[in-house]
């Protein structure tokens, strides 16, 4: 199996200590979204001012940067995103998910901020 889990663990161990150095004393990083629908995710409970309660797929793709997340669509979700929760960002190793400032964070319940782009 060519020990796969072990990989996944080094890569998130790794990114996590980078994390850490990065954004020293930090619990939560905000990443935006772009999405067409809100439909396509499953919303768990509306509250006031656009803000929503979703579930996120397991491995769910986000964006620090929210001009770029204009670009995937008519929405954009704001979310805080525990640290704990990246699995891997731009940056952590040369030329890889350099292009889009893109974050792949764990998934679950998380409350969103819904917007226009």
């Amino acid at each position: 199996t060519n020990a796969l889990e072990a990989q996944l663990d080094l890569v998130y161990t790794f990114c996590q200590y980078e994390l850490a150095r990065k954004h020293h004393g930090a619990r939560h990083v905000t990443l935006y979204r772009g999405v067409n629908r809100m439909a396509d995710h499953e919303v768990l409970e509306k509250r006031s001012h656009g803000e929503h309660i979703i579930l996120l797929n397991n491995l769910s793709s986000f964006t620090c940067s929210r001009e770029r997340a204009c670009e995937f669509g008519d929405y954009i979700l704001s979310v805080q995103v525990p640290l704990t929760k990246i699995f891997f960002y731009c940056g952590l190793l040369p030329g890889v998910l350099q292009g889009e400032d893109e974050f792949l964070g764990v998934g679950g319940v998380v409350s969103v901020t819904l917007s226009t782009s």
